[in-house]
């Protein structure tokens, strides 16, 4: 199966690699310069392992960057390094925070 229906979204999904692993390959990056583009984002990342897609999160409104992002790797161990090696490292004069990225919370589930 290719495709499946879940809480009214479609997602896809691949039987080679389980959703879980797409975000343990991928890491959060907090206090971006707002100047920096995706482009320069990739190529900063780039150095800890091969970058598949990166995500510069804007305000819909504005279309500014919020000052934060995602870097997706494509594999578990580049996304380690980038963690271990590049929280703290200066981008643009701003020291950055490069985090695991969290499995979204199911927003359906009854809390306690």
């Amino acid at each position: 199966m290719s495709r499946l229906m879940l809480a009214g979204f479609r997602r896809q999904f691949t039987t080679a690699r389980p959703l879980f692993m797409d975000y343990q390959s991928r890491v959060f990056v907090g206090g971006l310069p707002w100047s920096i583009r995706a482009t320069q984002l990739k190529e900063t990342f780039s150095k800890f392992g091969n970058v598949t897609d990166v995500n510069i999160v804007t305000d819909p409104v504005s279309g500014r960057s919020r000052g934060f992002g995602f870097v997706q790797y494509d594999e578990v161990q580049h996304a380690e390094a980038a963690v271990h090696e590049g929280n703290g490292m200066d981008l643009e004069g701003r020291s950055i925070s490069v985090q695991p990225c969290n499995v979204p919370r199911n927003r359906d589930a009854p809390t306690s």
